[in-house]
């Protein structure tokens, strides 16, 4: 049995993750709450401090059963999150394994033009949290070009808020792709095996995926057929197998 500890999307929840439970019944879901801890990130530079927050979750965790092999699986807004855990890159957490799934790993930091852009995208998401109604949201939210070749998001009857509205504006303005580091020189000099996955029909994030391979970063890439942004939920059969193949070749895993 392998231990995941699994990091939501945006807009996203705990539960998300049922879905991937029986795709994957070699594997025994520990599901973060990423709410409540972005939420506490208030004071300081909010990627130093996510840093520290999310290292202290991810350690607590491993902790509880040493003897049984943990990865961390992060999603989208939570797999940026887990890059910016410098423990996960050095390899110092007692984490076997990362699976990263449609993750940016960051604008150039001298690509001032689109992070302007983006800050100006993300203010716009940040008063609609504020204003517009639940359902305004959840049909602005799936009607992204991103999401156009994904199922629609894990099922919830009937579609609610994963947080606050003010929770969820403040995450959106201080995790703002316009300021979150670049991320890519991290991923030349990582250490934990990596898995990075894209979706077959998501072209933006394959791109990302393709470049981050040319240029060096210590990961295995991997595409999964019939999907697009959101991998897990698209196609979890094939999710759950392409990251068994990854397991098996892990050190201390026997997937």
């Amino acid at each position: 049995m392998v231990r995941v500890i699994a990091l939501h999307g945006f807009l996203g929840r705990p539960s998300d993750w049922d879905v991937l439970r029986s795709a994957m019944p070699w594997a025994e879901f520990e599901a973060v709450d990423l709410w409540p801890l972005v939420g506490g990130v208030l004071a300081g530079p909010p990627w130093a401090e996510v840093d520290a927050v999310l290292e202290r979750e991810i350690r607590e965790r491993a902790r509880r059963e040493p003897l049984a092999p943990t990865i961390v699986l992060g999603y989208s807004f939570g797999a940026r999150l887990a890059l910016a855990v410098e423990a996960l890159a050095l390899g110092t957490l007692p984490v076997a394994g990362v699976c990263l799934v449609s993750c940016h790993p960051g604008l150039g930091e001298e690509d001032l033009d689109t992070r302007a852009v983006r800050r100006v995208n993300d203010e716009a998401w940040a008063l609609r949290f504020e204003t517009d109604t639940e359902e305004e949201i959840r049909q602005a939210w799936d009607g992204q070009p991103v999401l156009a070749s994904s199922a629609a998001a894990p099922g919830r009857a009937p579609w609610t808020l994963p947080a606050s509205r003010r929770a969820l504006a403040v995450a959106m303005r201080r995790f703002s792709l316009a300021g979150q580091p670049d991320f890519s020189e991290r991923l030349r000099r990582w250490r934990t095996p990596l898995l990075w996955v894209t979706g077959d029909d998501d072209w933006k994030f394959g791109d990302l995926a393709a470049w981050l391979h040319e240029t060096g970063a210590r990961a295995e890439f991997a595409s999964c057929p019939h999907a697009g942004h959101r991998v897990p939920w698209d196609n979890p059969v094939e999710f759950a197998a392409l990251v068994r193949r990854w397991l098996a070749g892990v050190p201390g895993i026997a997937a």
